[in-house]
């Protein structure tokens, strides 16, 4: 059925020496693979696709991951949908390939659905798994949901992950819960600019910018983005005497401001004008 409807496609791929020659040639997954690096458009990918199934190469799940990260990069998840549960048996890569891809274009219930279904069958979800699940949870405002994925990631021993655990902190302080956020934390055994930066605009957004600039100061290596969260939160506080102060030591510690940098003070300039 579906390489039927596929063969339907008016247009056709362009001449090239994969798809024509003077005589046959073996269509395998490298082949494959190397029509979809070379994919320019939905409407190709469609083509190869259905030679995909024509050869009897929809089992290989590479070439289905590249199918569906093609789909997502088209934003056609409808179509990416509909190549996943083809798979007979799909690897846990493949879920998590398909849940970040919802989550990623604002699919955050289908992410959630697609977690669930992974569980169901008994497929075990890994530490590439939760980060994901989390921040379709933080989209969905499925809080309760968002605690229970964190008991599971506690139970296969993923909640030790640091990936896990930034986004877990995230989670808990867009929940407005600061003491678990700020738990999470100092449990980490190690931390990147990611962790430090997540914990101090987490705590700007929960109000506590006192513990934010704290945390700010413990923070042993700085980028623009910690320095622009740190900023922001006396910005949002209508405090832009420090937040020009923090704007100055940036630029004493030779760090060039980003794009919101200069936004927040253009902000800054209104407040005080």
């Amino acid at each position: 059925m579906m390489v039927a409807c596929l063969s339907c496609t008016p247009e056709v791929l362009p001449k090239s020496n994969l798809f024509t020659s003077s005589r046959v040639t073996k269509f395998g997954s490298q082949e494959a693979l190397t029509l979809l690096q070379n994919c320019a458009t939905f409407k190709h990918l469609k083509q190869i696709h259905a030679k995909i199934i024509r050869n009897g190469l929809s089992h290989d799940q590479l070439l289905i991951r590249k199918l569906i990260h093609l789909c997502s990069s088209y934003g056609k998840m409808d179509y990416a949908t509909l190549i996943f549960h083809q798979i007979q048996g799909p690897l846990t890569f493949t879920w998590n390939l398909m849940i970040m891809s919802y989550t990623m274009n604002g699919c955050s219930q289908e992410a959630l659905l697609l977690y669930g279904l992974m569980i169901r069958q008994g497929f075990p979800p890994d530490k590439f798994t939760f980060p994901f699940v989390i921040k379709a949870c933080i989209a969905s405002s499925a809080f309760e949901q968002g605690k229970v994925v964190h008991g599971l990631s506690i139970k296969n021993s993923f909640s030790r992950d640091m990936f896990v655990q930034n986004t877990l902190m995230d989670f808990y302080f867009k929940c407005g819960e600061i003491d678990c956020g700020c738990r999470v934390f100092e449990k980490m055994r190690v931390r990147n600019v990611v962790s430090w930066t997540t914990m101090i605009s987490g705590l700007v957004a929960c109000g506590e910018l006192h513990a934010a600039r704290a945390v700010f100061e413990r923070m042993p290596t700085k980028n623009v983005f910690s320095w622009t969260a740190m900023m922001n939160g006396y910005v949002r506080n209508q405090q832009p005497e420090e937040a020009f102060e923090l704007f100055w030591r940036m630029q004493v510690g030779d760090v060039r401001p980003n794009e919101f940098t200069l936004l927040l003070l253009i902000r800054i300039a209104n407040v005080v004008v």
